[in-house]
């Protein structure tokens, strides 16, 4: 009798996992955009619970260790603001390689979502800060620099940041190492450039 009974429990255990399978198969994976964003709720005991003897687990059986006391709702203290690094000009918000701080829908929603934006991650701030210097670089030339034929101020502000460059016909300029410019110039002077 024994022996049939563990069967019967046997069999039930299985059909009871592998009934269990089939409902995991068969519910949908619920993705993390269509549920709503859960809040952190502090909470602390209405009542102290008692303390045990020695090895003993504590005695928690009366239903008045489980009144809990609200301590803090999370869900509706403020937002703190999103840190962001653009990488374009927005309207009303800034240029690119600023790093702001914008409200948490805006960031989301409206500049990752669009790469208008990245997250200011120590990467990301090294990559944006040697694009910044590079530009400042750029922006500290001599004002007539600025303001020329934008041939002509390509050529001088190469030549401004220590980059040879031979200015062929039609404003064609080719950086050079020093080695080829001499014979650059001979084929200038001869007429016929080759590379």
């Amino acid at each position: 009798m024994a022996a049939l009974r563990a069967v019967v429990r046997a069999g039930f255990q299985a059909a009871g996992k592998f009934s269990q399978q089939q409902q995991q198969q068969q519910q949908p994976h619920r993705g993390f955009g269509l549920s709503s964003p859960l809040g952190t709720v502090i909470v602390e005991r209405w009542w102290k619970i008692p303390l045990s003897k020695e090895g003993r687990p504590p005695r928690m059986k009366h239903r008045r260790y489980r009144v809990y006391r609200l301590v803090e709702d999370t869900k509706h203290s403020p937002k703190e603001p999103l840190t962001l690094i653009l990488t374009q000009t927005v309207e009303d918000v800034g240029n690119r390689c600023d790093v702001v701080s914008v409200d948490k829908s805006l960031g989301r929603n409206k500049l990752l979502a669009q790469d208008k934006a990245v997250y200011a991650s120590p990467e990301n701030l090294k990559i944006f800060a040697e694009e910044r210097q590079v530009s400042s670089n750029l922006w500290s030339l001599p004002c007539c620099l600025k303001y020329t034929n934008n041939r002509i101020s390509i050529y001088l502000a190469l030549n401004f940041l220590g980059i040879l460059v031979v200015p062929l016909q039609d404003f064609i300029w080719i950086p050079l190492e020093l080695e080829k410019m001499l014979q650059v110039l001979q084929d200038i002077d001869q007429g016929s450039p080759n590379f």
